[in-house]
């Protein structure tokens, strides 16, 4: 729980252009005919398709990111122990 109250009060902010093909895909898996073009709502937490983490391969554990909890645009947290 200590990760978790460690970014209480604390904020991020990312840009992206958000372009159909996450969501048209997403709809096609979920067997949906909606296709949302630029500038349509998106159904909630679909936004979870956009913004995504980048890392080097070097940096996952093996089962994925392994810095995710700790990562920012200012880089690895010093009280992150690695992970995987």
């Amino acid at each position: 729980m200590t990760r978790l109250t460690d970014w209480i009060g604390r904020t991020e902010t990312a840009t992206e252009t958000l372009r159909p093909f996450p969501a048209d895909a997403l709809a096609a898996t979920l067997d949906r005919d909606e296709r949302y073009p630029e500038g349509a709502a998106l159904p909630d937490l679909w936004h979870w398709l956009y913004f995504l983490p980048l890392h080097k391969l070097s940096e996952s554990g093996r089962d994925g990111p392994a810095w995710s909890c700790c990562t920012s645009a200012r880089g690895r947290r010093p009280s992150c122990r690695r992970r995987g």
